[in-house]
């Protein structure tokens, strides 16, 4: 595809997100609304490569640029997340103009480049694969669901609700009662904590999809996801 145009978007967040959905390799990471939650809460830049055709979206690449005196300098899609990379419905010309752009980008802060795909891409970068995500389909049969759970799991999960557990899920009303509960584990593994103004922005930009699920005994949160 010729006459492609690659920059920092700047339209309508609406339009993004449509792409993303629109497209097999779109993550719930790719959504525009990471942008303000990323250069909010930490104060990272970021670059949204947009390439169009013709004024029409047909590309995206989201990047933080994320800057650290002991780890050095690191453009990556995407930061805190699972999931990055390029997402797109023309081809692989269009990919790959977006990733030289990236390429492009992260030489100019002298930053190492990470792509964090879920899918080979065939991209010619170097590839790290000591990294796994592990996933499964859980269909929309319960019963089904329940069943596939391993005898010893099955028994593990009555037990705790005859012991009193409850499980609920909630929007932000229950953040605090989450993030105690977050960072008192993260503790514990000796990991680094995200701050409380990252969750509270997540809920800001991105709240229609996400869930806090707190599991409760006696009126008190006893575990959170």
């Amino acid at each position: 595809m010729s006459d492609i145009c690659i920059r920092d978007w700047a339209g309508d967040a609406q339009v993004w997100d449509a792409y993303v959905h629109s497209a097999p390799e779109g993550t719930v990471c790719h959504l525009y609304g990471w942008r303000e939650v990323i250069e909010r809460a930490y104060r990272h830049r970021t670059f949204y490569l947009a390439a169009t055709h013709q004024g029409h979206l047909c590309g995206l690449l989201p990047l933080a640029l994320i800057r650290s005196r002991l780890f050095g300098r690191h453009l990556v899609s995407m930061p805190y997340m699972d999931y990055g990379g390029v997402v797109t419905l023309a081809g692989e010309d269009v990919r790959q103009q977006l990733v030289e752009a990236a390429v492009q980008l992260a030489r100019s802060f002298q930053a190492t480049l990470a792509l964090r795909c879920n899918t080979d891409q065939g991209l010619a970068l170097p590839v790290r694969l000591d990294k796994l995500t592990m996933r499964i389909d859980l269909g929309t049969d319960v019963e089904a669901l329940w069943k596939w759970l391993s005898p010893e799991r099955r028994n593990r999960i009555r037990k705790g609700y005859k012991q009193g557990l409850e499980v609920s899920f909630h929007a932000s009303e229950h953040l605090e009662a989450f993030y105690r509960i977050f960072a008192t584990n993260m503790r514990d593994l000796g990991s680094p904590v995200h701050s409380r103004q990252f969750f509270h922005r997540m809920f800001a930009s991105l709240g229609q999809y996400l869930r806090l699920i707190i599991v409760w005994h006696q009126g008190h949160p006893i575990a959170a996801a």
